[in-house]
């Protein structure tokens, strides 16, 4: 799109039909957003004297930030080394729009700080601290949204076992531990640790004990919980996506069914719910 097509777009903003300004608004969002161009005008006419002009570039550019942030969570479904944390606050925040990332960080923030004086620079440690802290797993049904959310997990002390695995990971990171998130079938999620990180890619090494959350924060050696399943950080986040979506359905909000469906799928938001979803929510001939 050239600037001048671009400007002439800007100046349809200030329409008085609602839809011309609206479409308007649906090209200018399809003119590459990160681009040198876009930014220095948008960043002019955010603060114009004009309020029509000044709200709808708001609008523009809000849109643009959900767009990019659905876009960086498709990204972690796909990258084995995802930042699994960073991956759950966009997610939350994608569920609970009201919520930003410095709300996310500062509850994250406290439980570090926190952590601190207990030193849980061990897999024992980690589990007292978090057992300290009253982290628990959450017994209700998938309805239950809040328990996948990271936000409402680190305020609430209530998760299901994947949020809790995932928060136990990460506090140990902070504290020079490695690890990945597991699966068992007798114990649901937890975390298994190493004192250090495998440089091969065929294969990796594991050395030292799981955790589950489910267990008490108990700890186990890795031969009495056989069979166990690694999970790399990009399923744990499209698994706990999925479950979000599932709560969506059950609860009938469309909002939310599309907006998931096109992150798991990797779709743009304005495609319809029949090209993402099988039947009946979608296309019945999508299998």
């Amino acid at each position: 799109m050239s600037n001048k097509k671009l400007q002439s777009l800007i100046a349809l903003l200030r329409d008085e039909d609602k839809n011309i300004s609206s479409v308007a608004m649906s090209k200018i969002l399809e003119y590459k957003n990160d681009s040198k161009e876009m930014n220095i005008i948008m960043a002019e006419l955010q603060e114009s004297p004009e309020p029509t002009i000044r709200r709808k570039i708001h609008q523009i550019q809000a849109i643009q930030r959900v767009r990019r942030r659905r876009g960086n969570l498709s990204k972690k479904f796909v990258e084995r080394t995802s930042n699994l944390l960073q991956g759950l606050s966009d997610l939350n925040i994608i569920w609970y729009d009201e919520y930003t990332n410095p709300n996310i960080s500062k509850l994250w923030n406290k439980l570090i700080f926190d952590a601190i004086k207990h030193a849980p620079r061990t897999p024992s440690r980690v589990a007292d601290y978090l057992k300290t802290q009253n982290f628990t797993t959450s017994s209700s049904s998938v309805r239950d949204s809040d328990s996948y959310c990271i936000l409402a997990v680190l305020e609430d002390r209530i998760g299901t076992d994947v949020i809790l695995a995932a928060v136990a990971l990460e506090l140990a990171r902070v504290f020079g531990m490695f690890g990945s998130i597991v699966y068992s079938e007798n114990y649901g999620f937890g975390v298994i640790y190493s004192n250090h990180q495998s440089n091969s890619r065929k294969k990796e090494q594991y050395f030292g004990e799981i955790l589950f959350p489910s267990a008490n924060w108990k700890l186990f050696k890795p031969e009495d919980v056989l069979p166990f399943k690694v999970w790399s950080n990009s399923k744990v986040l499209k698994y706990i996506t999925s479950m979000l979506l599932v709560s969506a359905i059950a609860s009938d909000e469309p909002r939310y069914i599309q907006i998931l469906g096109t992150c798991l799928t990797n779709r743009k938001i304005t495609d319809s719910l029949c090209d993402i979803l099988p039947y009946p929510l979608g296309n019945k001939d999508i299998k």
